[in-house]
């Protein structure tokens, strides 16, 4: 994690290698990585706004887990998109299997208020250094 990053707000973003091929926008000299060795279930959480990566793995045969989860009060709108799954998968295919049918769809349940979408958002104005 970049040190302190989650002070700096939201910030622009460019193509990079990596999660989601996307980097954020750094100024120079801000490099001060923090980091820690993990163990088997070991959990790292931090705030949506730190800038994070991670390093290749040591061990080849070990798996990382990474996820990100989101949550917002039930009464705001809701962009559609974040009622879909970011694997490509719809999901029919992810509920294939299951035992019961409780938990899917459970959002179907309510009538949340949908949003458009707002490319602004991911892109904040050009960030001065």
């Amino acid at each position: 994690m970049l040190r302190g990053s989650h002070l700096n707000g939201h910030l622009p973003i460019h193509q990079a290698a990596g999660a989601r091929g996307i980097g954020a926008e750094l100024c120079d000299g801000e490099t001060d990585w923090a980091g820690t060795d993990s163990a088997a279930g070991d959990v790292h959480t931090f705030p949506a706004l730190t800038v994070h990566k991670a390093l290749a793995p040591r061990n080849r045969s070990q798996v990382r887990l990474s996820m990100d989860v989101r949550y917002q009060p039930a009464s705001e709108p809701i962009e559609a998109k974040s009622l879909t799954h970011h694997g490509g998968a719809d999901w029919d295919d992810i509920y294939t299997g299951w035992d019961t049918e409780d938990l899917q769809y459970y959002w179907r349940q309510t009538t949340p208020r949908i949003s458009p979408w707002d490319d602004s958002l991911l892109q904040p104005g050009r960030r001065i250094c």
